[in-house]
């Protein structure tokens, strides 16, 4: 409620401010109309959903999540990730945070806790579906592709629905093409145990570091269209950052972004000039200071590559190697990288220390708009 006061307020001033300056009402009426898509579509989903629905003999209820149902989401996931899932200990915050709908699907008979999903409302007019999981004594029914299903419908005034998995999650990828998503991009995280090993890397090592290109003696491999691509124009506003990536990937530039606003980091690195765009192309890569340092890694400072062809991805990774940026990255040129892709281990990509075991999937809804064609 105080969100939407909030946005009425918003309107009346904007409508203010439009007859001072002489603007046309017009003009302000359009922006009311688009914007109306973006306000009833978070409206909506605050509203405490209770359905109830049936597969074969069972009937289950959809609920929002209870602190008393913790012990239970417990037992639940204890076995997920090998022991390490932690969503249990994170299930009240999600509870209390405004921009979450936290929800659960309960067996009306038994009132045994069978799912869990969250709706994250990231910028009113995208919905992040996560925290998908099925008690295991409810798995192999079909109740994750019914659970999803569900959870699309409370969305689907949404102009965009995006959701993710780990790669090897294959049950997890079956349930995304039953519910309609089309798969978007892949991100990889650095490994940062093969980082540490390389020489100068380390906090605490003495030697001076190179750049992850020279380091993993991967400069040969770079061909002369790569590294002369293009100019990389800088990026200087966050708007403009968007507007970039809004046909590429899922749209956020890997790492620094949260859901709701750009880190303070991330704007630092704009303003410098750290942030650049390939011209004549969306491929970008910006070098940010970590907002979570490896404190065992020299350089606070990570690369993020968002490139939908391999050239390209190159082409990004040899400038940001550029020895010009040096002075801007604390003199440390030794920063890891993290990327979205459209495929794996193409080009150079394969031959960089990521996480095998943690690729994820990105996932856009089909027949969904880009939010920013609504804006």
């Amino acid at each position: 409620q105080q969100q939407q006061q909030q946005q009425r307020l918003g309107m009346r001033n904007l409508w203010s401010s439009s007859r001072r300056c002489g603007i046309c009402h017009w003009n302000i009426i359009l922006t009311f109309l688009l914007w109306l898509p973006v306000v009833t579509c978070y409206s909506a989903r605050h509203k405490p959903p209770l359905t109830a629905f049936v597969l074969g003999n069972d009937r289950f209820v959809m609920r929002p999540y209870r602190s008393s149902d913790q012990q239970h989401l417990a037992d639940m996931c204890k076995n997920v990730y090998g022991g390490t899932d932690d969503l249990a200990l994170k299930a009240q915050l999600l509870q209390e945070d405004p921009t979450c709908e936290f929800l659960v699907l309960e067996d009306e008979t038994t009132n045994d806790l069978v799912a869990t999903g969250n709706l994250l409302n990231m910028d009113l007019s995208t919905i992040f579906v996560e925290a998908i999981r099925v008690s295991p004594s409810y798995q192999g029914r079909g109740i994750a592709t019914l659970w999803m299903r569900e959870l699309v419908k409370l969305c689907n005034d949404c102009p965009e629905i995006l959701s993710c998995t780990i790669d090897s999650n294959e049950a997890m990828k079956a349930v995304f093409h039953n519910c309609g998503f089309e798969k978007v991009s892949c991100f990889m995280n650095p490994d940062w145990d093969r980082l540490l090993k390389l020489p100068g890397w380390k906090a605490t090592s003495t030697t001076e570091p190179q750049n992850i290109l020279l380091a993993l003696g991967l400069n040969h491999k770079i061909s002369d269209a790569s590294r002369n691509a293009g100019i990389w124009d800088p990026i200087r506003t966050y708007d403009e950052l968007r507007d970039t990536l809004k046909t590429n990937g899922i749209g956020y530039l890997p790492w620094f972004e949260t859901p709701m606003m750009p880190s303070e980091n991330l704007r630092d690195s704009l303003a410098k000039g750290l942030v650049r765009k390939l011209s004549n192309t969306n491929c970008v890569f910006g070098l940010v200071q970590n907002d979570n340092p490896n404190c065992d890694l020299k350089s606070d400072y990570v690369c993020s590559i968002v490139a939908t062809e391999p050239k390209y991805f190159d082409a990004a990774l040899w400038e940001a190697c550029n020895e010009e940026y040096v002075p801007l990255l604390g003199g440390i040129p030794s920063f890891p990288c993290v990327f979205e892709t459209l495929e794996r281990q193409v080009s150079l990509q394969g031959s960089l220390p990521v996480q095998a075991n943690k690729v994820f999937i990105h996932y856009r809804h089909r027949g969904k708009i880009c939010r920013n064609d609504l804006l």
